[in-house]
C-alpha cells in the first residue's frame, strides 16, 4: 500500500514538473514590453549580486556588534578592542559596496532605460 502511494506520488509530481517546466519554456515575453538587451540584464545581475552582498554584509555587522557588546559586559578588553578593529573594517568595507551599488543602480537605470526598440 505504501509502496502504491510512493510510485504516484512520484509520477505526480514528475507530471506537474514536467508540464509546469513546458509552460514556462513556451512562455513569451508580454507583448508590450520589448526582450531585455544582454547588457541590461549584465547590469541588472551585477546589482542584484551587489544588494546581497550588502545584506549580507550587514547580517555580519550586526552579529560582530552583538559579539562586542557582550565582550564589554564581561569586562573582556582585549576582545572589544579586536572587535572594534574589525567593525572599522567593516564599515569602510561596506561604504565600498554601498557606493559599488549606487553606481550599478545608475548603469541598469541606463542600459535598462535604452531597450531595444521591437522590430
Amino acid at each position: 500500500m505504501n509502496l502504491k502511494k510512493t510510485i504516484a506520488g512520484g509520477t505526480l509530481a514528475a507530471a506537474l514538473l514536467l508540464g509546469g517546466a513546458g509552460t514556462a519554456f513556451a512562455a513569451e515575453p508580454p507583448p508590450g514590453r520589448p526582450p531585455a538587451s544582454a547588457e541590461c540584464k549584465a547590469a541588472a545581475r551585477t546589482l542584484h549580486e551587489l544588494r546581497v552582498l550588502d545584506a549580507r554584509l550587514r547580517a555580519e555587522y550586526g552579529r560582530v556588534v552583538r559579539l562586542r557588546n557582550a565582550a564589554a559586559k564581561a569586562g573582556k578588553t582585549e576582545a572589544v578592542k579586536k572587535l572594534d578593529a574589525q567593525l572599522a573594517k567593516m564599515r569602510a568595507a561596506h561604504a565600498k559596496v554601498v557606493a559599488k551599488v549606487k553606481v550599478a543602480a545608475a548603469k541598469a537605470r541606463e542600459e535598462c532605460a535604452a531597450a531595444p526598440t521591437a522590430a
